[in-house]
């Protein structure tokens, strides 16, 4: 797998910001890139289980409203709107914590898809301790990683996820790591976070995703 590093971490937009979600202020991670394809084919590609399996994981269940759903190895969750071919909303259960996702598929100016992915974390004791040690990019860089996987795929329609996963760990994926948990740490510093807090943050989240030890 072959990546222009700088071009597909410009790709994307990071941002770190709270709202009211069931009654609390909880952050939200989100991240968005544009896609060559219509807004029908990307709601496809992340509602398929068939054609899931071929960018983010095995997904089985009913990804429609009322729906529930198992990633292999992964989260679960239920469905909780579903409208076709712009929103998906779910509960997002692992670890026993219950935190919330939200897919915002929209048309682009240029003429393809823009893809917007939301986390709403639940602000719970464990979240409260992992946000703390890695901060926005814990979530927000796994996101980011699923949305090259999609690119990957839907520029060739083939399933990249083993290659997805070498890449990763090869010196070029590792560079794009290191990039990526930087801008992490700029998009909490744009919150309003300290600069030293968020960009140790971003080293242990990129140590942990790069499987090297922090420093």
């Amino acid at each position: 797998m072959k990546v222009d590093v700088m071009t597909q971490i410009g790709a994307v937009n990071r941002e770190v910001s709270e709202r009211r979600h069931e009654g609390k202020t909880r952050r939200v991670v989100s991240a968005s890139r544009s896609f060559a394809t219509s807004p029908e084919d990307l709601w496809e590609a992340i509602t398929k289980p068939d054609r899931l399996a071929r960018w983010f994981g095995d997904v089985s269940g009913n990804l429609s409203l009322g729906g529930s759903f198992q990633i292999k190895n992964n989260a679960k969750g239920e469905v909780l709107e579903c409208e076709p071919p712009e929103k998906l909303a779910v509960t997002w259960k692992m670890f026993g914590d219950v935190s919330w996702v939200h897919a915002h598929v929209s048309p682009s100016s240029s003429g393809g898809t823009i893809l917007r992915v939301e986390h709403i974390l639940s602000r719970s004791l464990f979240d409260r301790l992992y946000w703390r040690w890695y901060g926005a990019g814990a979530a927000g860089l796994g996101w980011e990683l699923w949305l090259l996987g999609l690119e990957a795929y839907s520029g060739s329609g083939a399933d990249v996820t083993e290659e997805l996963e070498r890449w990763r760990l090869s010196d070029e994926g590792k560079q794009y790591l290191q990039r990526a948990t930087h801008d992490w740490g700029r998009a909490e510093i744009a919150h309003g976070e300290r600069e030293v807090k968020a960009m140790k943050r971003a080293a242990r989240t990129c140590a942990f995703y790069s499987k090297l030890p922090a420093h």
